[in-house]
């Protein structure tokens, strides 16, 4: 839903800009302050405030991670994998 509002807000943005470039009195500084003041400022604020309980949730998520130590290299909880094909396979020694 956010990529939506940020896509129909950057079609705006882009119109408003066109539109001020291609005025009779405007000029191409004009369309990139509309950009930046209207498009990219807003947008990257947007975008910023929107995040934060994402970044708050993986602050969350490695504070309990290193509370718990689970950092062990095959904690992932992922099933492990077979061996990778064209390895070495290990060889007995005779005595």
């Amino acid at each position: 839903m956010l990529i939506v509002v940020l896509l129909a807000w950057g079609y705006v943005v882009l119109l408003m800009a066109l539109a001020a470039a291609l005025a009779p009195d405007g000029s191409a500084w004009a369309a990139l302050r509309v950009l930046l003041g209207y498009g990219l400022l807003p947008m990257a604020l947007f975008i910023y405030i929107a995040g934060s309980p994402l970044r708050r949730k993986a602050a969350r998520r490695a504070a309990q991670r290193a509370a718990t130590g689970s950092a062990a290299p095959d904690a992932g909880g992922h099933a492990a994998g077979g061996a990778e094909p064209g390895g070495v396979t290990a060889v007995r020694e005779e005595r």
